[in-house]
């Protein structure tokens, strides 16, 4: 057998030492030429960029929908949720997209700390989401109420029902307070 079929030694017969070489630091430039990627991390930053400015509108407008229950204004504050709720579904969808065009992160080559933050980034979200969703279903026999109608011919709301939706928005606020926080470390 010829020494060119063994590992670590070139075509032309001599050594290859390529494969000594340490491999490029992840995330420095050089590793990002060698592997052609810069172009896809350059879009990954515009995306994440992007989705933080989401997180941010979505935080805000489900900060004013709050103030406008607490004002009674519960028309206004059921279309800042729905607004805010829009948004999460538009980041949904483009984090589908992203996954798709742009791929995952290399998470295995983070220091601990960083997944550590998403992760807790990640578990503020999911109760976002599931707050979110109990408020929504929790809504639903609110909306037929005379505290949201201001027809006096309406029940009056459950208090269960309006305690449950207020503690389940709590979750969800909160959730997106610092999700967003967490978003921007």
């Amino acid at each position: 057998p010829s020494l060119d079929s063994k590992p670590g030694w070139s075509g032309s017969g001599g050594l290859d030492c390529s494969s000594l070489r340490p491999d490029p630091r992840p995330g420095s430039a050089r590793a990002a030429a060698e592997s052609g990627t810069s172009s896809s991390m350059d879009a990954k930053v515009v995306y994440w960029a992007a989705a933080v400015a989401n997180f941010l509108a979505l935080t805000f407008v489900a900060i004013s929908g709050v103030r406008q229950a607490k004002r009674g204004e519960l028309a206004r504050h059921r279309r800042s949720m729905i607004i805010a709720a829009a948004l999460v579904g538009a980041f949904l969808a483009s984090y589908v997209l992203k996954g798709s065009l742009l791929g995952r992160e290399a998470m295995g080559t983070w220091p601990a700390r960083d997944v550590w933050v998403l992760r807790f980034h990640e578990l503020c979200v999911l109760a976002m989401l599931v707050g979110g969703a109990i408020a929504f279903v929790r809504s639903r026999p609110l909306r037929r109420s005379r505290k949201f109608t201001f027809d006096p011919k309406d029940p009056m709301p459950e208090p269960s029902h309006v305690h449950q939706h207020k503690l389940a928005g709590r979750i969800a606020v909160g959730g997106a307070v610092l999700g967003v926080l967490s978003a921007v470390l």
